[in-house]
């Protein structure tokens, strides 16, 4: 990695099971789309990466945020026990 910008495809390479990947943004704005289909591309080709942290439904194990509006299923999902989830607060998600 030469640069300091890496295409979708390669960024999901990177990504081993049990790995936690997160992205910067506010209410979407900033977050690299291509990432998580990359990866569940990968996920439908090689199987893995598996039980990651992060936000992709096939394979996700835990998610941490600090706003579920806009994905209303991964909430339900943790209130339900079919994943681990945390909600915190803006100001804490900014110092983490």
């Amino acid at each position: 990695m030469a640069g300091k910008s890496v295409s979708a495809f390669d960024a999901a390479a990177l990504v081993s099971s049990g790995d936690t990947v997160t992205t910067s943004g506010l209410v979407g704005a900033g977050v690299p789309d291509g990432l998580p289909k990359a990866l569940g591309d990968r996920l439908a080709q090689e199987g893995q990466p598996r039980d990651w942290t992060g936000w992709r439904r096939s394979a996700l194990r835990r998610i941490a945020g600090g706003h579920w509006g806009l994905i209303p299923q991964l909430g339900a999902r943790a209130l339900r026990g079919e994943i681990e989830g945390w909600n915190f607060p803006q100001e804490a998600i900014s110092h983490l």
